[in-house]
């Protein structure tokens, strides 16, 4: 990517997606706004226009065009920041006039309760065949706690005394 106002470029891999997200703004910005703007070489001289997302950089990338000026509004809250292509808007207030949000949500408690025990119940234990009781029997014959918490419990082996041989000279 090269700069329009300067000679900075920048090396990027991309995706192309046909759509990245809405439009932005999703309203338009008042012309008083845009006054304390003019003077500025922006990156996106029509930002108070609704329109597609040319570009979204990733954070690998993102701080790499920054040159960290900025412009503050009255309260201290940077509203602009110089980047190698231009100056980037940040945050300006748009006109909420007419912009009424509601949430309005409907929960059936009691079913909402009964699926939840539903899933929460055990269920029903399927009868264990020959090698599983022999399983389950070891565990509860072998396991045991240590007075730090700790669970020891013995592996179970299918042949009783296995040997294992002379390991320990490989092993080192």
């Amino acid at each position: 990517m090269k700069s329009k106002i300067s000679q900075n470029t920048l090396d990027v891999s991309v995706h192309v997606l046909s759509k990245t997200t809405s439009a932005i703004p999703t309203s338009q910005i008042n012309t008083p706004t845009m006054e304390q703007f003019k003077d500025l070489n922006l990156a996106d001289p029509s930002f108070n226009s609704s329109s597609p997302i040319d570009i979204l950089l990733g954070v690998d990338q993102v701080w790499k065009i920054f040159t960290f000026n900025k412009i503050f509004d009255s309260f201290n809250n940077p509203i602009a920041v110089s980047t190698i292509f231009g100056w980037v808007v940040t945050s300006v207030q748009a006109s909420m006039d007419n912009i009424v949000s509601s949430l309005v949500t409907t929960i059936d408690i009691d079913r909402s309760h009964r699926k939840y025990w539903e899933i929460e119940e055990a269920l029903h234990s399927l009868p264990l065949d020959a090698e599983n009781v022999h399983i389950e029997t070891h565990f509860l014959e072998t396991h045991a706690r240590q007075s730090d918490g700790q669970y020891i419990v013995e592996l179970p082996f299918k042949e009783k005394g296995i040997k294992f041989g002379n390991t320990l000279q490989g092993a080192t």
